[in-house]
């Protein structure tokens, strides 16, 4: 009896610590990979892309650091979260997103495969004169904290 709680006592001190150490929300800043290199010129020249950007069906969070996430569904039950590393072209006008590793898949996931690599930059809708981005051969994307939100980005 007593090694029963003694074990109960020592896997809820366990649990407890790992809770603690654990990795934070989705939403916090990801942690470089080992042997991973930041992408470059993210700093003054890519302020404008740092931040949330949503669509129909998608969000990338993109952090100052030159690392994000990329989360897209296809339909209400299939999607897969990318870690990506990002950074801007030397004049800070186009942006290239890289997936990097599949970080959580729901469901049977979509076709979006590691070292993938969308380049795009911000363009302004002739619909409303929203300000979005544009990855090309991809999808767009809107920033509603800075730009608001363009209807190019779906519903």
């Amino acid at each position: 009896m007593k090694y029963r709680k003694f074990m109960i006592a020592l896997l809820g001190s366990v649990a407890a610590v790992a809770m603690l150490i654990a990795p934070g929300t989705a939403e916090a800043s990801p942690t470089v990979p080992i042997g991973q290199h930041q992408a470059k010129n993210v700093g003054p020249a890519g302020a404008k892309f740092t931040g949330v950007w949503v669509g129909h069906t998608r969000k990338m969070s993109l952090n100052r650091n030159g690392w994000g996430y990329m989360t897209v569904f296809s339909g209400a039950s299939n999607g897969a979260k990318h870690l990506v590393s990002w950074g801007t072209y030397s004049n800070g006008n186009r942006i290239r997103v890289r997936l990097n590793k599949r970080v959580q898949t729901w469901g049977a996931g979509v076709p979006m495969r590691s070292g993938r690599a969308y380049t795009g930059g911000l363009v302004r809708s002739t619909r409303d004169g929203t300000v979005f981005m544009n990855l090309s051969g991809f999808a767009t994307w809107c920033n509603q904290q800075r730009f608001g939100y363009a209807m190019e980005c779906g519903a």
